[in-house]
């Protein structure tokens, strides 16, 4: 039996698999319509289809598809990275460290990044991301993946680089964290149709590609 990590809590038998495939649906995260990973299985209790894995763009999830299809081949990549949260507190832009410090706190469930406020959204300060990120409620939070060099990670399809490492120092993160701006305006709208996503996926080597969904909580 070849195990296969598909969350902190469930393993998936690779020889019972059958096909794969990627779909556009409704996710039961947050009921919106995004891209998935579906796999179809033959057990002892017949056929059967479970989705394996959510992702934010297409592109995700058809790199997520190689990984896994690697993995039913033989390949050894059969894990996924999981998170862990640490406060950004160097932000030297006054509106959006203010914003950020209204995060009450955050907790990661599985792929699910929860950010409760202490206020409402509509009560944070605009912040121009600049860059072509556009105007929007910004706020920053540390997330850590268990690399102790986070230009071993892969975000999105590209690797972090020697500046993200900067950034996260200047932001008063330990080794191993990487800054991850989020609007929450857009995250609480549930709105994806601009450059900041409320999604992203992450991989490292020996790592499946993962997707990572963000929440937001209001006050």
């Amino acid at each position: 039996m070849r195990l296969y990590r598909i969350n902190e809590n469930e393993f998936i038998n690779l020889d019972e698999v059958v096909s794969i495939g990627i779909y556009n649906e409704a996710t039961a995260v947050n009921n919106k319509t995004g891209w998935t990973l579906r796999a179809s299985f033959e057990g002892a209790s017949g056929i059967y289809s479970k989705i394996v894995g959510t992702y934010g763009t297409k592109e995700a999830a058809q790199t997520a598809f190689t990984a896994f299809a690697q993995a039913v081949a033989g390949d050894d990549v059969t894990d996924f990275l999981s998170l862990d949260f640490a406060p950004v507190t160097g932000d030297n832009e006054a509106a959006r460290a203010a914003n950020t410090a209204k995060i009450s706190g955050v907790s990661i469930d599985g792929n699910v990044i929860s950010i409760t406020l202490s206020c409402k959204v509509s009560a944070l300060n605009d912040f121009d991301g600049r860059g072509g990120w556009g105007v929007h409620k910004w706020l920053g939070i540390g997330l850590g993946a268990g690399v102790e060099d986070i230009t071993d990670l892969i975000y999105n399809g590209s690797a972090l680089s020697a500046e993200d490492v900067t950034e996260a120092t200047n932001m008063g993160l330990s080794e191993g964290y990487f800054v991850r701006w989020v609007a929450a305006d857009l995250v609480l709208a549930g709105d994806d149709t601009q450059a900041s996503k409320g999604t992203f996926t992450l991989s490292s080597e020996g790592y499946a590609p993962r997707g990572f969904v963000l929440k937001i909580i209001e006050g």
